[in-house]
């Protein structure tokens, strides 16, 4: 078995990685773990060519400002959520509107001036930085993503933590969605217009989502 089999087998033994509460016992066979079966793989692989492409493939694939088409479509997926929360805007004039909660025509704003930076963030390479990269502090936001689930083990962290800034506002406006149909009000030709419309962009939004998780998973099968 090689070093790196055996490095991911010392992996598998090792529990505590997933817990929370770290004690010293469990952080000192992390750490032997680290010194003697993670170092001896990296000594070997850090100077090859390929493992350094493979290991940046996600930073240099999927950043903003890289003409790359899994760029394109991190953008594609970026300007789907945007415009499932605009044409939930479009809609609210047709659903009882005093059934429908004041943090969810927030957060449909919110989402439709596209409040955040980007949906990908480097500096998630070592570990999940678990933030919204929100153009301005919002500590309704802030305090739920912090809480949402993430990976913590290693992983691909940069590309894991932009699915999940995706699943996050993905999930919200697919409750406000919901709740829209339970409580339409006016059932006229604009009406089902407006709501075809949604359901157009919830269409467009689940693909182009499919298809990032696809490339993506073509890239990590490749590299295993």
């Amino acid at each position: 078995m090689n070093k790196l089999l055996l490095a991911l087998q010392g992996f598998e033994d090792l529990g505590p990685l997933q817990e929370i509460n770290m004690t010293e016992e469990k952080s000192d066979r992390v750490e032997a773990w680290l010194k003697e079966s993670v170092c001896p793989v990296v000594e070997e692989l850090v100077d090859l060519t390929t493992f350094q492409s493979n290991t940046l493939w996600s930073a240099s694939h999927l950043s903003k400002g890289t003409e790359t088409r899994e760029r394109k479509l991190v953008e594609y997926v970026d300007d789907c959520l945007v415009k499932f929360a605009v044409q939930l805007e479009a809609c609210f004039p047709y659903v009882y509107q005093a059934r429908i909660p004041i943090h969810h025509i927030n957060d449909i704003r919110f989402i439709a001036q596209r409040r955040w930076f980007d949906l990908v963030h480097a500096e998630d390479f070592y570990q999940p930085t678990q933030q919204l990269l929100l153009e301005e502090f919002n500590n309704q936001h802030t305090n739920n993503f912090r809480n949402y689930k993430q990976n913590k083990t290693p992983a691909d962290h940069v590309c894991d933590s932009m699915f999940v800034r995706i699943k996050y506002w993905k999930e919200i406006l697919e409750k406000i969605y919901k709740l829209f149909f339970a409580t339409i009000r006016i059932n006229d030709e604009q009406s089902r217009k407006e709501f075809s419309s949604l359901i157009d962009c919830v269409t467009q939004l689940d693909s182009s989502v499919k298809e990032l998780q696809k490339v993506c998973l073509k890239y990590k099968q490749k590299t295993l």
